[in-house]
């Protein structure tokens, strides 16, 4: 078979949120694929105020795991594998399989995942994906049963507490935990809860994502309604915070320019069908350039629609679909909240 020019991760021992902080956003031509998404299951039990599944229309499927097989058949060598989606990574029946087999196919790999906490599992199921899992984001946008319950509907608060608690108890010692907030004008009084909460759990990092709109249209999402003064105040105070238990990050580049954007130079997301998106954000049907399970990565990959996606990003030109990027329409409350670039 052949394959494209793939990276070669070079063996170390930083851990996977010691990577996070490194990471520079630079536009490789090279086009060496480091960091690969999978969806492996459309299927949730929430309907989040902010979440982008509304504007999907796929009928429920998991990832089976020869699908996962032919996926990886044509990555030879790459940094970094996160499972998430527009589902809930622990509905997938068989994500225990598919973690045991990417470890078994990768050398030296990253394997990352993401959680809603809405569900109930044994002991036994969660170590099972515990055991070839390296950095756990856990997902919670509330510090009460009132807020967390509003925001993540058809979601229970004790639900949440009780799986948190019992992965916090299961924890290995090569895994990571991150709570991931999404810090929005409707939650954000809640983060120091979320903080303590993340701290008396033995977590490893608090990450503060301010809220972006993924493609839903959602006003809520849209930095110009809820990036006010007191907001950003408090995502300065936690920016510049030290806590000795564990670290908390505010997430985001205030510096983010089009010439930054490395999704189409380095980056693949694939869904629970095979489609191939041009980024994460941009998971509408329309922005889809391939499937993967019916065409080989070199073709995908190479078309003309890559190629002057790539050229517009390099000489910040951007095509239509990324004049409207969160992270590009974010930057400004980011400077407010981290300081200007130098």
């Amino acid at each position: 078979m052949n394959h494209m020019n793939y990276f070669e991760p070079e063996k170390d021992t930083m851990s996977s949120l010691q990577h996070n902080k490194i990471f520079k956003y630079e536009q490789d031509e090279s086009l060496k694929i480091k960091y690969l998404q999978i969806e492996p299951t459309n299927v949730c039990n929430l309907n989040c105020q902010f979440c982008s599944r509304k504007f999907k229309n796929q009928a429920p499927k998991h990832l089976s795991l020869p699908e996962l097989e032919r996926i990886t058949d044509q990555f030879e060598e790459i940094r970094f594998i996160k499972l998430q989606g527009l589902g809930e990574c622990f509905f997938a029946p068989n994500l225990a399989d598919q973690l045991a087999h990417l470890k078994r196919r990768y050398a030296d790999v990253r394997i990352m995942c993401s959680s809603n906490l809405n569900y109930r599992k044994t002991d036994g199921e969660i170590s099972e994906v515990l055991e070839n899992l390296d950095l756990l984001y856990l997902s919670i946008d509330g510090g009460n049963k009132e807020t967390y319950e509003r925001i993540r509907r058809g979601g229970d608060w004790d639900t949440c507490m009780a799986t948190l608690s019992q992965f916090a108890k299961l924890k290995r010692e090569h895994n990571e935990y991150s709570l991931n907030f999404i810090a929005s004008g409707d939650n954000y009084r809640d983060i120091a809860s979320v903080v303590r909460l993340a701290e008396d759990m033995g977590l490893d990092e608090v990450r503060i994502n301010p809220v972006q709109d993924w493609t839903t249209n959602n006003r809520l999402t849209q930095s110009q309604n809820y990036c006010n003064p007191e907001y950003i105040e408090e995502l300065r105070k936690w920016h510049f915070h030290d806590s000795p238990k564990c670290n908390v990050i505010v997430v985001g580049d205030p510096c983010f320019e089009y010439t930054k954007c490395i999704w189409p130079f380095e980056r693949v997301y694939i869904d629970v069908y095979g489609a191939v998106f041009v980024c994460v954000i941009s998971l509408d049907d329309r922005w889809s350039y391939g499937n993967i399970l019916r065409q080989p990565l070199e073709e995908i990959y190479a078309s003309q629609f890559m190629k002057s996606i790539r050229h517009g990003l390099k000489n910040n030109k951007p095509p239509i679909h990324c004049r409207t990027c969160s992270y590009k329409q974010l930057a400004p409350c980011l400077r407010s909240v981290k300081g200007d670039c130098l």
